[in-house]
């Protein structure tokens, strides 16, 4: 009975860590996938599969990843434009990618089973990387870790011996030239012969031997690395990150030197320590917090009790200071340094930059591997068992606690995206072909104005099939300075042109149309004559002159309407009205204007900013019902004075007015607090 109840808890604990190792992502990231939407370079993604089908991708990664192309084309011919599809592609692929690290661990270091599933359990909640949820763009980085990953696990069962070692050392070799696709995970390639070393410890003692078996496995991806470092170098080449460290030394040694040394202290400061005492920095506030703090607290629980049912399973050794694997701990972070150094040395070399702040936190994914190996040596170097399984637990929770916050700004920003975009297609049905959006530091903060430009021509020119794109999005922030390719003057009639990698754009400084997004208040189309423009930028307002408001299309064949890929339409509320009634104003349906304005009325409906009160009174002033107007008048110059009383005073100078207007305009004013 006890042989059959040992087997059965030694076959439950088997399965309790692919389920655990699932359990853990699914709260970190699963739960959230129906808040999140298309992020970044998702966008351009999606939008080339929308331009050209299932081969579109390849033109938008041809520039610096041409053999990236066959995931695209893969996942985009699986899944189309819907995007949750996307979502959890990914989500299998941070499971699948951190049960291979435990078996590679496993195989690595024996002997402690639950201190490997730590490591795989911290790899797949690592709170460094935040950008889980831009899923189309990073589903090529874990589709090629993933390969590594089993590329490695192939070579470490190689090593083993057994029939299938030629089969399995030349699937491991295959599989390492999925450096091709993305060059991320390079430089770990060079841990794998010290992975091999320490896993055949135990199996050939002879060091001389050890080292021939361990050369013979490592020779098929040695030689697979080799090919890719010679394509990348000196076929390839760098054709967008430069290495900037070879021309450092080649020209100051002594000042490159001390220099290089600093910034890799300060990166592996800041993908070890600092990316792990972010968790501890509240993001949201009110109910989300609370939300994340339950999420932490159940995962911190759960990976609490299957750790001490695990190491039930697994006794620890009955004589202190002993080891299941002798300086099992100490192989660890020898391992994890390792990891650390090979890991970073890719962008060392070309010089990125290593943040916790989007999109400089990308490059801290060959990082996860080190910081996880690391932190579990560490903590077994600490020996006691309850204090180990405490910080594992506590780890956990925080990360996750970390991630269901992230999450809520990614929902939030997805919120924003779509609510840019159904508000710019209720004031504007229709763009003229040519149209060049200008806006400055909208509040769109994970999309550059490359993403939004894809978007823009997705949802205007929906049945588009070309690389010649007819809209563009300009962020005048990078777009007016020397920098980047942009403006290249502010007078009428200057040729613009801009390419983004497959895609071109061709317009001009006479067609140029200038939105204002501050959320919550509404998106605003602005022109010289705008009333409301105080609170603009500079760059904004250096470029009102070149706005026109009759570029958009207010009776197109069919007015335009975000893709299903952007989610359903948002609620009607103030902001849908308001754009309805501005683009009533702009075709002089004033009937129209007073039909929504008792809308707004009825529903209870308020702006946030009160000098979008503007149109209604204008319609109610354009059909003679000036007490109604100046009614709204007295609301919106309580936040909008300068601006109500500008609106008044055009009204009073206007040279059609009657003095029967005049005296009315003259009283609404007086009401107002406006001087005469």
């Amino acid at each position: 009975m006890r042989s059959l109840a040992s087997r059965s808890l030694s076959r439950l604990n088997k399965w309790s860590v692919p389920l655990t190792l699932l359990g853990v992502v699914l709260l970190s990231y699963g739960i959230f996938i129906p808040w999140y939407g298309l992020f970044g370079n998702d966008l351009p993604y999606l939008y080339h599969y929308h331009l050209f089908g299932p081969q579109g991708p390849a033109g938008f990664a041809a520039v610096d990843r041409p053999y990236s192309a066959w995931v695209y084309t893969l996942t985009t011919f699986l899944f189309g434009e819907n995007v949750w599809l996307y979502h959890l592609l990914l989500l299998l692929e941070r499971w699948t990618a951190s049960l291979l690290l435990f078996e590679i661990i496993d195989l690595t270091l024996p002997g402690k089973r639950w201190q490997a599933a730590g490591i795989a359990i911290l790899f797949a909640l690592y709170p460094g990387f935040r950008q889980q949820p831009v899923a189309v763009e990073f589903i090529l980085h874990f589709t090629i870790l993933n390969l590594f990953f089993l590329s490695i696990w192939w070579m470490l069962l190689a090593a083993r011996g057994g029939r299938r070692r030629g089969w399995l050392l030349s699937g491991s070799g295959l599989l390492a030239l999925s450096l091709f696709s993305i060059e991320y995970f390079a430089g770990l390639e060079l841990l794998r012969p010290l992975l091999l070393w320490f896993a055949l410890e135990k199996v050939i003692p002879d060091r001389k031997v050890r080292l021939k078996q361990t050369l013979i496995c490592w020779t098929p991806a040695l030689v697979a690395l080799g090919v890719f470092v010679f394509w990348r170098v000196l076929i390839f080449k760098f054709p967008t990150y430069q290495p900037v460290i070879l021309d450092h030394l080649g020209r100051d040694p002594l000042a490159a030197i001390p220099g290089f040394v600093k910034q890799v202290a300060s990166d592996l400061v800041t993908v070890l320590p600092l990316a792990w005492y972010s968790t501890l920095k509240p993001v949201v506030g009110g109910l989300y917090r609370w939300m994340a703090f339950i999420l932490a607290a159940v995962v911190f629980l759960w990976v609490s009790g299957w750790l001490v049912f695990s190491s039930r399973v697994e006794p620890a050794p009955k004589l202190a200071g002993t080891y299941a694997s002798p300086g099992w701990g100490v192989r660890a972070l020898l391992l994890g340094a390792a990891a650390l150094i090979l890991g970073g040395a890719p962008f060392w070399v070309t010089g990125i930059q290593i943040r916790l702040e989007f999109p400089w936190d990308r490059p801290t994914l060959p990082f996860m591997l080190g910081s996880s190996l690391v932190i579990i040596g560490l903590v077994d170097i600490l020996r006691w068992r309850p204090l180990q399984q405490a910080v594992i637990a506590l780890l956990a929770g925080l990360a996750v606690y970390s991630h269901a916050q992230n999450a809520v700004v990614y929902h939030n920003e997805w919120e924003k995206f779509r609510q840019f975009f159904w508000q710019l297609t209720w004031r504007a049905p229709g763009l003229q072909n040519g149209t060049l959006v200008l806006f400055d530091s909208i509040p769109l903060d994970r999309y550059a104005d490359t993403d939004l430009t894809t978007a823009l021509n997705w949802v205007y020119a929906p049945d588009l099939h070309e690389r010649q794109l007819r809209y563009k999005f300009f962020d005048l922030s990078i777009r007016l300075g020397e920098e980047y390719v942009g403006l290249p003057g502010l007078t009428e009639g200057l040729r613009v042109e801009h390419h983004h990698r497959s895609l071109e754009f061709v317009g001009s400084t006479s067609q140029m149309l200038v939105v204002d997004f501050t959320p919550p208040a509404c998106l605003r189309i602005l022109a010289k004559d705008t009333i409301g423009t105080g609170n603009i930028t500079e760059k904004l307002e250096s470029v009102l002159p070149l706005s026109k408001p009759d570029l958009m299309d207010t009776h197109p064949g069919q007015a335009a309407r975000p893709p299903e890929a952007f989610g359903r339409e948002p609620a009607h509320e103030w902001c849908y009205y308001y754009q309805k009634a501005e683009l009533a104003r702009q075709q002089a349906d004033w009937k129209e204007v007073i039909r929504l304005a008792t809308i707004v009325e009825t529903m209870g409906y308020a702006p946030v900013s009160t000098i979008e009160w503007l149109p209604f009174i204008e319609g109610f002033v354009r059909l003679g019902d000036w007490q109604k107007a100046g009614e709204i008048s007295q609301l919106a110059a309580a936040k909008a004075k300068p601006d109500v009383c500008t609106f008044w005073a055009r009204y009073f100078m206007d040279p059609s007015r009657t003095d029967a207007d005049k005296q009315a305009i003259a009283k609404i004013q007086k009401d107002a607090g406006c001087r005469p």
